[in-house]
């Protein structure tokens, strides 16, 4: 979906986008060398914890992760680095927040990637199912063990 999106876009400005799906290990070999790596490349995502600064910022720009998951635009800033690292030792909550905006900011204006978001999305199940509880952290994890069919 976001690369029809992205494919539509660009192709009002003139720019057409060649879209190739690959199976997962071959993407990951593609971006780990600079000599493979695509123009553009996908990657859907959400938290794994409600915790931005450890988790995703963490992964997709520090320059530790360069070449490695998911850092494939092999983004570089040591401000980036210094704040994430900062973020990391930081028991504040407070000041964690603040830290991981500053960082998001940082990524914004460097323009390191495309940023996607899904507004709204629907979540459908049958009246007899039980026990669902909405993650608001993840897309499509949701706890399976609460859930029950009633009869």
């Amino acid at each position: 979906m976001p690369g029809i999106m992205l494919q539509d876009a660009l192709r009002g400005l003139g720019v057409e986008l060649k879209m190739v799906e690959m199976p997962w290990p071959s993407i990951v070999e593609r971006v780990t060398k600079k000599e493979t790596l695509p123009d553009v490349m996908t990657l859907i995502n959400t938290p794994f914890a409600a915790d931005p600064a450890s988790g995703l910022l963490h992964q997709f720009y520090h320059s530790s992760r360069v070449g490695a998951t998911y850092n494939w635009g092999w983004y570089v800033n040591p401000k980036v680095d210094q704040l994430l690292d900062e973020a990391e030792r930081t028991l504040d909550d407070v000041k964690r927040l603040d830290l991981a905006r500053q960082i998001q900011q940082i990524v914004i204006d460097d323009a390191a990637g495309i940023f996607i978001a899904y507004p709204k999305k629907w979540f459908i199940v049958s009246k007899g199912l039980k026990g669902v509880k909405y993650n608001l952290i993840s897309m499509e994890w949701y706890p399976w063990y609460d859930m029950y069919i009633e009869k």
